[in-house]
């Protein structure tokens, strides 16, 4: 096996090209509005501003809380246009959900192990992250407040301060719940880490803290909900969603072990990148993450067969890691497997969380089941990925998996599949 300082050096490369192969797209790009319900996105950050930072529900996108658009509303401020404004919040959180997984792994010792450093480059290389650091739309902020969480979360864990509140988990959470309702989903990441990196001796008052770090969060936002969301639609978490097409929905939904088993069906006579949008199917969130969603409009003719290879392969690869990882977690739950399992947890919350949303909100035409929504989630499969490279203990494959790591940055963001 090769030495720490080869993969110090393997880390640099990668580093520096990861660095520049965002940039460099991010200039191709810059100043085109695209992505999902992106003129309505306008729409809102047109009606916002910091003096009437609440409005009502009279547009399509409003129903979201109003941080998210508010940042955009600030860079208009200074010049630039509502594509622009979009893409620099979304390139600043890209690069902060990069950055904070670094660090993370950094704190836990694992930057110069060739399985982590894997992890980290495919996870923020995959094809639906370097769309989402193109795109309009909020999801990048979630997912870059979820990344600040896990890094404030292991710092906190093994922090030897006595405090009874962590603020900084507590302005994160309030930040998330401000910018999207998925950010309640958010809470559970504090808890997880506590059960995980804590000794036993100490998991109480890590437990008090981060418990009422999430209380006190909840209790910020809570008042803006009510005054807002209940007082004006009567739902916590209002949706845009007509009535018509909740009561066309409403006589087909059977009850959740239905709409559960349904989901996890595989569509079986709907092209590559097409959804089924008579019902709703995980496998379409899967899809999201390798190829263009055709509502989006065509894929370029060299992306399509890369995207082809990536729901060819992927769920083996998948597969393959995740077995390892749990064969090595078995022998020994050192901390690498213990933040395996967190990255599990997270992902379990997320895809819990969205199923719930597809079955409160039933309209596969709408395709409430996007990737999208749940980008933390996607950390576990970058995790089980990169794993395959602990199958081998020759040098010369474990290079080649990085040659393969390094061209899957370059590759997608030099032909990028959305």
């Amino acid at each position: 096996m090769a030495d720490q300082a080869t993969w110090k050096k393997w880390e640099n490369v990668l580093f520096w090209t990861f660095i520049v192969s965002k940039l460099w797209i991010f200039e191709i790009y810059f100043g085109r509005a695209f992505g999902y319900d992106w003129m309505a996105i306008e729409q809102t950050v047109e009606q916002i501003s910091w003096l009437h930072p609440i409005l009502d529900f009279g547009s399509f996108y409003n129903y979201h809380p109003p941080l998210g658009f508010l940042l955009m509303h600030t860079f208009k401020l200074f010049g630039f246009t509502f594509a622009e404004a979009a893409q620099l919040i979304a390139l600043g959180a890209s690069l902060c959900i990069f950055l904070c997984i670094r660090c993370t792994l950094q704190k836990l010792q694992l930057l110069e192990k060739p399985v982590y450093i894997a992890f980290l480059y495919i996870a923020n290389a995959l094809p639906v992250f370097v769309f989402i650091c193109m795109a309009v739309g909020l999801d990048m902020l979630i997912t870059a407040i979820a990344a600040a969480l896990v890094l404030r979360s292991v710092y906190s864990v093994q922090s030897k301060q006595e405090k009874r509140i962590d603020w900084s988990m507590t302005a994160l959470l309030v930040t998330g719940m401000s910018i999207k309702f998925s950010g309640w989903a958010l809470t559970a990441l504090p808890v997880f880490a506590v059960l995980l990196f804590v000794p036993r001796a100490e998991m109480r008052s890590q437990l008090q803290k981060v418990i009422a770090s999430c209380i006190l969060a909840i209790v910020i936002v809570v008042p803006y909900y009510i005054g807002r969301n209940v007082k004006q639609t009567g739902s916590f978490f209002p949706h845009n969603i007509t009535e018509r097409i909740w009561m066309e929905t409403a006589t087909t939904r059977t009850g959740a072990p239905s709409f559960l088993i349904n989901a996890l069906q595989p569509s079986k006579d709907t092209a590559y990148g097409q959804r089924d949008l008579r019902t709703e199917r995980l496998k379409d969130t899967w899809d999201d993450i390798w190829i263009l969603d055709s509502s989006l409009g065509h894929q370029h003719p060299v992306a399509l067969p890369i995207s082809i290879l990536y729901l060819t392969i992927m769920p083996w690869l998948l597969l393959l890691g995740l077995g390892t990882f749990v064969l090595r977690s078995m022998k020994n739950l050192h901390p690498a497997g213990k933040f395996g399992i967190f990255l599990f947890a997270i992902s379990c919350t997320q895809i819990a969380a969205l199923l719930q949303y597809a079955y409160t909100h039933p309209s596969a035409s709408w395709a409430p089941l996007k990737a999208i929504y749940i980008l933390p989630a996607t950390w576990f499969i970058s995790w089980c990925i990169a794993h395959i490279v602990s199958c081998t203990k020759s040098q010369l494959l474990e290079h080649a998996f990085f040659v393969l790591v390094f061209a899957f940055v370059v590759l997608n963001h030099t032909i990028p599949v959305y």
